[in-house]
């Protein structure tokens, strides 16, 4: 079995370690390093747009949802080069966590809502899953959310809302079942 990059790969990384030593700039590291490891920056906003017209933010996701069709692999070595020149790990809660879920589970509407946005760096997510008491353990959720036709009324509480701080969305766990099993309802 062969392990090694094909050179479509090896030049697509090429590409991704030039476009990084061009487009990360002293002001995007200070930025980073001021907000933690988000997107959500004047600097790095600008930066996520550039890096994701080419594909790099989601190059696992079919290319109908502005990725590249590309392996797990070269995802990671994406990110891992990312994280590498900004000198922190670069997680973005939409396009590694929120979006991968919709693109499994959600409806087309949902897809067709979010995905191109989150593939374009254009939207951010908040990770809204710590609670006290249960940390992120979401089999111990408590946080409700009501059906009330129209809207959800939510009540409860959460910490550590990861990027709520600059998110456009939060990507919320909660218990819309109070009598299901634990491990469903959420």
């Amino acid at each position: 079995m062969d392990f090694a990059f094909t050179e479509e790969e090896k030049n697509l990384i090429e590409e991704v370690r030039a476009f990084l030593g061009k487009e990360v700039t002293p002001a995007l590291r200070d930025e980073v390093r001021e907000l933690g490891p988000v997107y959500g920056g004047k600097e790095a906003r600008k930066f996520a747009k550039k890096f994701a017209s080419n594909g790099w933010l989601t190059p696992n996701w079919p290319k109908e949802y502005g990725g590249l069709d590309a392996s797990e692999m070269v995802n990671y070595v994406i990110r891992d080069e990312l994280s590498y020149v900004l000198r922190v790990y670069m997680g973005f809660v939409g396009a590694h966590m929120a979006g991968p879920v919709i693109l499994r589970h959600g409806s087309e509407e949902t897809k067709k809502e979010y995905l191109k946005r989150i593939a374009a760096g254009e939207i951010e997510f908040a990770l809204g899953y710590t609670e006290p008491d249960a940390g992120s353990d979401l089999m111990n959720l408590r946080m409700k959310a009501e059906d009330k036709g129209d809207y959800y009324l939510v009540n409860g509480n959460k910490t550590f809302n990861t990027h709520s701080h600059v998110a456009d969305y939060h990507w919320l766990a909660v218990r819309t079942d109070p009598d299901a099993p634990k491990h469903k309802g959420i």
